[in-house]
């Protein structure tokens, strides 16, 4: 598969952090954010992305699908331990 190809599928920061292996930045999050919002609603988009207020639903939504996109656990309040047995 091309790198083109991959693209198309994964958000350029996605790739990069993986390459790179390292955890994304804030903004690449929004930026992975924005294209999720994007991808959902398409050109039906009732709001633009940019016109989402900081803490709407919609863009609290799509944060937590890009962090989850990074493989980033949105659910844990705090780090979970593995107890050894």
């Amino acid at each position: 598969m091309l790198l083109s190809d991959i693209s198309r599928i994964f958000h350029p920061v996605m790739i990069d952090c993986m390459t790179a292996g390292r955890a994304p930045a804030q903004h690449e999050i929004s930026l992975m954010a924005e294209r999720i919002w994007n991808d959902l609603n398409g050109a039906s988009a009732c709001v633009a992305w940019c016109d989402l207020s900081e803490d709407s639903s919609d863009r609290r939504r799509a944060i937590a699908l890009a962090q989850m996109a990074f493989g980033i656990d949105v659910g844990a309040a705090r780090p979970v331990s593995v107890k050894s047995t």
